[in-house]
């Protein structure tokens, strides 16, 4: 009894120190012994908090970054690294919360992990991991795995990070994503990253199923491309947004070439090369053997336009122009193809 009631008031320190002391005492330390080992050099990082540089090191200390300081309260935080390569600058980042406690990165899911809120969106990563490689894995039960997560932590910020990370929702709906927002508490709907995320899911609200098409074009070799070339034009449209360095995206090519082959002449098959150089975009057309329109050098325009985060994403319109199906994967493909040629 007495040592439960020790472990209480433990608890109760913590908390205390991170709210009405206004003192999360946090050390995050990250281990570059690999990379120095294969030539790099690691100038200095950033610790940034609301898009502003909170703190900021110089080097390693013996292959260490090592960064200790505090935070009012537990909050969402990016750590940018810069180093240097065969004398080539670069720089990468990753997401953590900052919070009470020693906070390393997992070198497997690049997550923060140490701290017990860092320690849950690592958890969660690896039931996500773990559920997508299932055969039989669908779309809701991720939503639901998330679900779960976000009503238990609607009162802490790890809900916000897993929100506003498009790691974790890129596929999710705005309906869904609105849902979510909904349970969470007054504080945590008041952070800046979910002012971000409500902004973005009313710009997906524009292109969710049951919308009108949203145009964009696109210039290659002097010729300009829009959308509206093949969608709303009297017959259905799958587009595709994809590039060649995706490898999910070149796994779906195969099942869009039988949408193709099979009913090219009754619906307008057309890909959006995005992210992508144009001469790679065209190595990998006639490597993949694709017959299909493209809108070539597209870059970010169609995926702004849109809302994408990760690719592919494969849109199936109605002939005037309306979102019918967004998504699209594998077998779903010709079926959802079939069932309106039907």
């Amino acid at each position: 009894m007495k040592k439960s009631i020790l472990s209480v008031l433990l608890i109760l320190l913590v908390v205390i120190s991170c709210t009405e002391q206004k003192t999360c005492q946090y050390k995050f330390n990250w281990d570059f012994t690999n990379m120095v080992d294969l030539g790099y050099s690691i100038d200095s990082a950033n610790i940034i908090v609301n898009d502003k540089v909170y703190q900021s090191v110089k080097g390693l200390k013996d292959n260490q970054l090592i960064i200790e300081g505090t935070i009012d309260e537990p909050s969402i935080a990016t750590v940018e690294v810069f180093v240097t390569h065969e004398n080539t600058p670069d720089s990468f980042n990753v997401n953590i919360i900052l919070e009470e406690g020693n906070i390393t990165i997992d070198p497997d899911a690049g997550c923060g992990t140490g701290a017990p809120l860092n320690d849950a969106v690592l958890n969660l990563y690896k039931n996500i991991m773990e559920a997508a490689q299932k055969k039989n894995v669908k779309y809701e039960d991720i939503c639901k795995i998330i679900s779960e997560f976000v009503n238990e932590h609607k009162d802490d910020i790890s809900s916000v990070f897993i929100l506003a990370n498009s790691d974790f929702t890129s596929t999710m709906s705005a309906s869904d994503l609105t849902k979510l927002v909904g349970t969470l508490s007054d504080n945590m709907k008041a952070q800046p990253a979910i002012k971000k995320l409500n902004e973005k899911i009313e710009l997906m609200s524009r292109t969710a199923v049951g919308k009108q098409f949203v145009d964009f074009e696109a210039e290659y070799e002097g010729k300009v491309q829009k959308l509206s070339d093949y969608v709303g034009k009297g017959k259905y449209a799958l587009v595709d947004f994809w590039a060649s360095w995706c490898g999910p995206c070149r796994a779906e090519i195969p099942n869009i070439k039988k949408v193709y082959k099979k009913y090219g002449d009754k619906i307008n098959v057309v890909g959006v090369a995005s992210w992508d150089k144009p001469e790679d975009t065209k190595a990998a057309i006639e490597e993949l053997g694709i017959k299909y329109p493209q809108i070539m050098n597209a870059q970010s325009a169609g995926t702004d336009a849109y809302s994408i985060e990760g690719i592919p994403e494969i849109i199936l319109f109605t002939p005037d122009g309306r979102i019918l199906k967004r998504g699209l994967r594998e077998g779903e493909i010709m079926k959802a193809v079939k069932e309106v040629i039907k």
